[in-house]
Parts: C-alpha cells; structure tokens; sequence
C-alpha cells in the first residue's frame, strides 16, 4: 500500500519546512526564513510531492540539513562535528536518489575549503605572529591534515549511503540503478511498480521482449497517466 510511505512522506515534508526555517533564521534573518518558508509551502510542486509516497522530498531533506551542516561547520564551535554530520546527511541523501551527487558536486568547493581551513580548530583563531616571534602554535602538514579529513569525510558519506547501495545490487542487480543495470526489474518487483513509468533500460528490455510498454501503466479511471 502506498498510503503509509505517503504519510511519511508529509512528516518528512514538514520537517523539511522547519529545516528551512531553521536555516533562514541561523544564516541569514527570521525575515528571510519566513520568505522561504512561504516559497516552500507555494510551490504546488512540494505539495503534490509530499502527498504521495515519492522520494524526492526525503531528498530535499538531507542534502538541505547537508548544507546547514555545512554552514555550521564554517562558524559553530562543535563544527568537526556538523562537518562531519554533512558527510552522513549527504551520503544518506545519495541512498535515497543519485540526483544527490550533484548537489554534492555543487557543495565540493565548501567541503574542500572546510577541509583545508578547519576553522573549528583552536589554532586556527590565533593571531599571526608579530615580526621576530615564533609561530610554532599553527600545525605544520597542512596538505596531510586536509587529506586526513576529507578522507573520513568521504568515508563517512560511502557508509550512510552503503546499505542502500547494497540493497539495490541485491533487489536489482545494479548500486546504482538504473544506471549500469544489467536488466530490468525482476517480475515479482515491477508488480509492485504498477501505475509507474517504465525507466530507459526497462523500456529497451521490454522492446527485446516484445511487450509494450504502455501495458505496464495503470490506466484505470482514478490514475491521470495514460
């Protein structure tokens, strides 16, 4: 039944409206996060979403509270942690869609900064020495220190979205499905996909089968796809 994904589905749009909020008001002005909060809730596009048992609002969800992570990181003093957080949220958000790897792409700039910068350090606020002092308070191997963080930052991305990954290599035959899938779904799974729209490669299997691929869209009188 798609109706318990669907009421997920709005719990999870409503956190989505607080995490905006929320946003709004720490980076920018309580003015501001009531605008976006308002765009939020405006656009019939969000709306329609959370009311179905679709993912992209659990989408919007974690790459949003990746960026707010990250934004932390830049000025909160448990900003390791958030640094790290983003690195779970964003690898939790490539488990839900792929489209995720390119909000990813559009954060790398911020994530390789963070990891080169480290502004939660304690160091990293001490005032460059006068003339003749001694600077031995800034660490020395920068380069090694940025390689140390961005490769727990990665690895802790590849763990949260690892189960999911694995899960459509064993259901589907493919982590990162559809792309490089071998086949398309198995019968006893495109059952369940009644009322959807075949992706290329099932429409290309389906065309080697010979079956149409209108025969696997529900066109009963109460679905608007025909």
């Amino acid at each position: 039944s798609d109706a318990g994904p669907a009421v997920l589905n709005t719990l999870l749009a409503l956190l989505l409206g607080l995490a905006v909020l929320a946003c709004g008001v720490r980076t920018l002005s309580s003015e501001a996060a009531g605008l976006a909060l308002a765009a939020l809730w405006g656009n019939t596009i969000v709306l329609f979403a959370a009311s179905t048992p679709r993912v992209d609002v659990a989408l919007a969800l974690y790459t949003l509270l990746g960026h707010f992570a990250l934004l932390l990181a830049w000025s909160h003093r448990e900003g390791r942690r958030m640094y790290l957080l983003s690195a779970l949220l964003l690898g939790a958000g490539v488990g839900v869609k792929l489209q995720a790897l390119a909000y990813i792409v559009a954060l790398l700039p911020l994530v390789l900064w963070l990891a080169w910068t480290r502004p939660w350090r304690p160091e990293a606020h001490v005032p460059e020495a006068a003339p003749g002092e001694r600077a031995s308070a800034r660490p020395a191997g920068p380069w090694r220190e940025a390689a140390g963080a961005l490769s727990l930052y990665a690895l802790l991305g590849l763990v949260a979205a690892l189960p999911w990954l694995v899960r459509n290599y064993a259901f589907l035959g493919a982590p990162f499905y559809p792309l490089f899938a071998p086949r398309a779904l198995q019968p006893w799974l495109a059952s369940s996909r009644v009322g959807s729209i075949p992706s290329s490669t099932e429409r290309i299997t389906m065309k080697e089968r010979g079956v149409k691929a209108s025969t696997c869209v529900n066109t009963s009188p109460g679905n608007p796809i025909r």
